[in-house]
């Protein structure tokens, strides 16, 4: 199979579609199925894989769809979605992106609604004008098919991976102390949940914080800056901590030591923020929104989503579990990570790719 993957995003890719590339590309480009692959990214990101063979940059995105061509592959893949084009050649999609799909964009500012709104019809467009598609979640393919009259032989659910499935039990370092979130600081977030419920509790545990990590996202200053508001307001400044964008190693520790990890988010496909939370983390509550529920299962305990006084109650109830309490929890997570395996997702992807091609 003579494969091209096509990644023409807006000139930067994501720390977690970096981690995409990193993990499944090596093992793509390995199966023997695959008698020729190039992988073609923004110029500006190429020097991360100037030493890997099989990755080009895009210099010229008016000539690339001649370029690609000129390839002959049997098949393109395009993980990203930037832009669509009929090619006459089997062209498969993945869709990876809710937000536009499923958020309300209440707390989206102008501009970014205007985006969502166009990033929505170019994920409709692209699944059908698209010979295939590879949805990240059950959640992800349900919504394909019910909402853009998708026939299902056409989807294909093939989760991301992880790099282990191995779960530790670090009881020495579990602090009942801190309780955790992480990820990109934007409204479909939903970081006022946890800051309310917060409040409610504050009083009854003088010792908790509020660990608060992830960048801000261009565009969003204006929601952070609400919260910031929302937490002064409060007198939560001295008690709630910001990271910000803070490196894997730390990010690994905070998990371990915090004693409840914590999931506000409206729109989510594959969250790789849920599958480190049960690798690492110890206690998990989470929006009972999908696909949370398809990710966690019976790991985490759920509240409904926009009601921090069931958040609060939820939280005070996993903040009394103890150190035997989250064995069983453990075994849980154990057991659904051996669901997420990069070799499987890959293996899968290029069966996925051959079924299209052959059709």
């Amino acid at each position: 199979m003579k494969l091209v993957v096509l990644n023409n995003t807006s000139g930067f890719i994501s720390g977690g579609y970096q981690k995409y590339l990193d993990n499944i590309m090596p093992r793509i480009a390995n199966n023997p199925k695959i008698s020729s692959l190039r992988i073609f990214v923004p110029e500006a990101i190429i020097n991360s894989y100037r030493n890997n063979k099989y990755y080009y940059p895009i210099i010229n995105k008016r000539k690339l769809i001649n370029e690609i061509l000129g390839l002959k592959p049997d098949v393109v893949f395009c993980p990203t979605l930037q832009f669509t084009y009929k090619w006459p050649i089997p062209f498969v999609i993945m869709i990876r992106n809710m937000e536009p799909l499923v958020y309300d964009n209440k707390f989206n500012p102008i501009k970014e609604k205007i985006k969502n709104y166009g990033r929505k019809i170019l994920s409709k467009n692209a699944c059908l004008q698209s010979d295939g598609i590879i949805a990240v979640s059950n959640h992800v393919k349900d919504y394909i098919i019910n909402n853009f009259n998708v026939e299902k032989d056409k989807v294909a659910k093939i989760y991301h991976g992880i790099d282990k499935s191995s779960v530790a039990f670090t009881p020495d370092s579990l602090s009942g102390n801190k309780i955790f979130t992480a990820g990109s600081i934007r409204p479909a977030r939903g970081l006022e949940d946890l800051i309310l419920a917060f409040s409610l509790i504050k009083n009854k545990y003088p010792r908790l914080r509020l660990l608060i990590a992830g960048k801000v996202e261009p565009g969003m200053f204006h929601y952070k800056h609400n919260l910031e508001k929302l937490i002064e307001n409060k007198n939560l400044t001295k008690r709630i901590i910001w990271l910000d964008n803070i490196e894997k190693d730390e990010m690994i520790k905070l998990f371990k030591s915090s004693k409840v990890f914590i999931m506000t988010s409206r729109a989510e496909a594959c969250p790789n923020i849920a599958l480190e939370a049960m690798k690492y983390g110890n206690y998990i509550i989470s929006t009972d929104n999908q696909p949370m529920p398809e990710f966690f299962g019976k790991g985490a305990t759920y509240y409904c989503a926009k009601n921090h006084y069931d958040l609060a109650t939820k939280l005070e109830k996993t903040i009394s579990l103890n150190k035997s309490d989250l064995l069983k929890y453990k075994r849980i997570y154990k057991n659904n990570l051996n669901r997420f395996s990069w070799d499987r997702s890959a293996n899968k992807t290029v069966s996925f790719l051959e079924q299209v091609i052959k059709r």
